[in-house]
């Protein structure tokens, strides 16, 4: 796992039926795989505007070469509106690489994947994402509160997934003083994905402040909830 010191934040690539497709621009995406490079066009799907998951973007070396597209697709407004003086001193849309913006839709496609949103419950909104292709789905529900309200719609959108990676930041001692914040506890996380049979679980966007011995003892906390759990780890690839 990641040490809390090392600040890692959201970045997510999956490829599925041959499509690659981004999630998040935390600065994990500043690792850019080759795989990514030799594509002439890449999707973005950003969650929501929040900056651990864009402070990766200005600098992701995808953008440093003008035979690139991206097709940023986003709930909110475009993003020059942050990345300009006096926050950034170079406008996305002046580095080499031509980049799209696009609305996101309640179902859309990228190549043979099926996108499917639907809205979190998160400060200033949160979309959890569904991608669906060659029989296997993907879905990514970051930065959410496990309401029971959210748990009534989540769990039809996930039900049967084969990968979900869900928000489970904090343990239940501190759950009364960040209840506000937009997160879940690492227990609700595995209860829901025990509950809509989600073959494979990452439970993600680990508290900033936990270093890696307490992760480990949270892992082991909800594989007994639910055995298809582990804590996400920096690197680690997932073969569906």
């Amino acid at each position: 796992l990641a040490h809390a010191v090392e600040k890692k934040y959201p970045g997510i690539l999956l490829c599925l039926s041959g499509q690659l497709l981004v999630v998040d621009a935390g600065n994990g995406i500043l690792k850019t795989d080759q795989a990514l490079k030799e594509q002439a066009e890449l999707p973005l799907f950003l969650t929501h505007l929040h900056l651990d998951h864009l402070v990766g973007l200005p600098l992701w070396p995808y953008l440093f070469s003008k035979e690139h597209t991206v097709r940023i697709y986003a709930e909110q407004a475009p993003l020059h509106q942050l990345f300009a003086p006096p926050f950034w001193p170079v406008e996305l849309d002046k580095l080499p690489a031509r980049v799209e913006y696009r609305s996101l839709q309640p179902r859309q496609t990228e190549g043979p994947v099926l996108v499917e949103t639907m809205p979190g419950c998160h400060p200033g909104g949160v979309a959890v994402l569904k991608f669906s292709a060659g029989g296997k789905k993907v879905v990514i529900a970051t930065d959410c509160t496990l309401t029971e309200e959210l748990k009534e719609y989540l769990l039809s959108f996930a039900e049967g997934c084969d990968l979900l990676l869900i928000d489970g930041q904090y343990s239940d001692e501190q759950w009364e003083q960040v209840s506000g914040f937009g997160h879940s506890t690492f227990t609700a996380a595995a209860r829901f994905a025990k509950a809509c049979g989600a073959k494979t679980t990452r439970i993600i966007h680990h508290d900033p402040g936990a270093v890696d011995s307490a992760l480990f003892q949270a892992e082991r906390t909800v594989a007994e909830i639910c055995p298809s759990c582990a804590f996400g780890k920096e690197g680690e690839r997932i073969f569906l």
